[in-house]
């Protein structure tokens, strides 16, 4: 392993102490997953494909559902959104999200490249407003980030893209994911810079978002990794009552 993989290796493990720290368990108050159940369900067609969710968990879930569902527009009329137009793949693991937490909370990553994934996610969940679900996949994201192999070149040049084209700069989280990203490519940069896809689809491309690449890796701005704080998501739902 390279030596400016070493030191990124060694910050990231000095950030996941501080992220430990900051662990928490989260209150929680909310329905009961079956409660979700009792409304009708909803088809949701994008790209061809077709999905059928039950009302309540969308608009739990989601304001922009909510607000296509509950205002005044022809799919509180319908039941249908025939026009969704996401991607089905990244659609279908927000689904199965809703329903029973699946991959995003129960199983680990299994391959840096999942890291691509999951900030394609996040910007799902950007443009859907479902929060939960979007603190869910930063959590995923950080948690694992910090434990994790170092990302190849292609991953990190993936991710520079997806933030870049997908997610518009704002606070909170998406912040925090965009400098996680930054530092990870600043941290790398002298390898960066000999790698094709680097210099032709993100300098050359993208010069707006070398600019920002720079200033992370500017000896005046020097930074080290991202420390940021995140819980583990806690419940979504009440316990089921038991009658005997």
């Amino acid at each position: 392993m390279s030596s400016e993989k070493q030191a990124a290796r060694k910050a990231k493990k000095a950030a996941m102490r501080n992220h430990e720290d900051g662990q928490q368990d989260n209150e929680f108050s909310g329905p009961r997953f079956s409660d979700t159940l009792r409304l009708r369900t909803i088809k949701i067609v994008t790209q061809g494909s077709e999905f059928y969710v039950h009302e309540e968990l969308l608009c739990q879930e989601s304001e922009k559902f909510k607000k296509q569902l509950r205002g005044d527009f022809k799919e509180a009329q319908t039941g249908e959104i025939p026009d969704c137009e996401e991607d089905p793949a990244l659609m279908g693991m927000f689904f199965e999200y809703l329903y029973r937490g699946g991959w995003l909370l129960n199983e680990k990553i299994s391959h840096t490249s999942q890291f691509v994934l999951l900030a394609s996610l996040y910007c799902l969940a950007d443009r859907l407003s479902a929060k939960s679900f979007k603190d869910a996949v930063f959590w995923k994201f950080t948690n694992a980030f910090y434990e994790s192999e170092p990302l190849s070149d292609q991953e990190i040049c993936e991710l520079l893209l997806v933030i870049h084209t997908e997610l518009p700069e704002q606070e909170g989280h998406a912040e925090d994911l965009r400098n996680i990203i930054f530092w990870c490519t600043a941290s790398r940069l002298s390898t960066l810079r000999h790698y094709s896809d680097f210099k032709n689809h993100i300098l050359r491309q993208h010069p707006e978002l070398g600019s920002q690449i720079l200033r992370w890796a500017s000896p005046a701005d020097s930074r080290s990794m991202p420390s940021i704080n995140t819980n583990r998501p806690g419940p979504r739902f009440k316990e089921e009552v038991e009658f005997i």
